[in-house]
C-alpha cells in the first residue's frame, strides 16, 4: 500500500498535538456503522458511498443516477478508487474523480491520516492526488493508537475497536454557518487545473507503459499489398463515349500460304541419264 503524500497551502502542516478523536472514530468506524446512526445515506457507483445528515444530488447523468453529489453534517465518505480511501468532515462535495471536504475532515489511506485543523482547511481530492489547504498535520494508524490505547482496548464503552463516545468533536459541530456552500470555486481554480493536468499526464503514462511495444521496421512482418485502386472515368468522358458510335475493329487480310518450290535438278542423276 502506498504511503498518503501531500502537498499543502495557506497555513502549511501543523505536526503538534495528539491525533484527535475524529482520527480515531475514523480507524474504526465502516460504511455500514456510519449508515446505521446517519439520517441520509447514498451510493453514488462506481467510487462513492457517504452518509450524513443532509445529502443533495447537485448533477445526474443521463440514465437519472447520481453523478455530483453535496453533503453536510457529519459526513462519512468512502471512496473506492484504486487505493481506497474512507474520510470525515463537516461539508463534502464530490463527483468523477474530484473529491473537496472541509471542516476539520480526517483522510485515511493505507496506514496514513491526515487531518485538517481547523472549519476552514479544504482537502482536495483528484484521482489519488491531494492538495490540502490550510492547518493540518500528517499522522498513521500506529501514532493515533499510541496516544488513545483505551480506543482499542474498549475505554470508550465497547469492545475492541470500537467508536469512541459521541458529542464534544468537531465533527458533532457541523458546518460552519459563517463560511460559503462549498464548491469547486472553494479551491482555487489553479490548484484544480494543475491537479488535473497531472492527473492526465500521469493517466498517459500509465496506458503508455501497459500498451505492447511495437516491432522495429526490420521485425515487422511484410505488409500484404493494397488493392489496386482503378479511378473511375469521369462524367465528361462517358457522355462523349455515349455520343460516338462504336467502332467496329478493322479487319485484316487472311495471311497468303507460301507457294511449294521445285526441288532443283541433281547434276550427277542428270549426267549418268542416257542420251535418246
Amino acid at each position: 500500500m502506498k504511503k498518503l503524500t501531500t502537498s499543502s497551502d495557506d497555513g502549511g502542516s501543523g505536526g503538534e498535538g495528539k491525533p484527535s478523536g475524529e482520527a480515531a472514530m475514523l480507524l474504526g468506524m465502516t460504511y455500514a456503522e456510519a449508515a446505521a446512526i446517519s439520517p441520509k445515506k447514498l451510493e453514488v457507483p462506481p467510487f462513492f458511498r457517504v452518509a450524513a445528515d443532509e445529502i443533495e444530488v447537485v448533477k445526474t447523468n443521463k440514465d437519472g443516477s447520481p453523478r455530483t453529489v453535496r453533503a453536510k453534517g457529519k459526513v462519512f465518505l468512502e471512496v473506492n478508487f484504486r487505493e481506497p480511501a474512507t474520510a470525515l468532515c463537516q461539508e463534502a462535495y464530490f463527483g468523477d474523480e474530484e473529491v473537496i471536504m472541509r471542516g476539520h475532515p480526517v483522510l485515511k489511506r493505507g496506514v496514513s491520516l491526515v487531518e485538517g485543523l481547523a472549519d476552514s482547511t479544504v482537502f482536495y481530492m483528484f484521482g489519488l492526488r491531494l492538495r490540502v489547504i490550510g492547518r493540518h498535520r500528517v499522522t498513521n494508524e500506529g501514532a493515533v493508537v499510541a496516544a488513545m490505547p483505551d480506543f482499542r482496548s474498549g475505554g470508550h464503552g465497547g469492545g475492541p475497536g470500537s467508536l469512541p463516545r459521541r458529542g464534544g468533536g468537531s465533527w458533532e459541530h457541523g458546518p460552519n454557518p459563517l463560511l460559503p456552500p462549498l464548491s469547486p470555486s472553494s479551491v482555487p481554480e489553479n490548484i484544480r487545473t494543475e491537479m488535473q493536468k497531472a492527473a492526465e499526464a500521469e493517466a498517459v503514462l500509465q496506458r503508455a507503459r501497459m500498451e505492447p511495444v511495437m516491432p522495429l521496421k526490420e521485425d515487422a512482418p511484410p505488409e500484404k499489398p493494397a488493392p489496386l485502386i482503378v479511378p473511375p472515368e469521369p462524367e465528361a468522358d462517358k457522355k462523349t463515349q455515349a455520343r460516338e458510335p462504336a467502332k467496329e475493329p478493322e479487319k485484316k487480310p487472311p495471311a497468303k500460304e507460301p507457294e511449294p518450290k521445285t526441288p532443283a535438278p541433281d547434276p550427277a542423276k542428270a549426267a549418268d541419264k542416257p542420251k535418246g
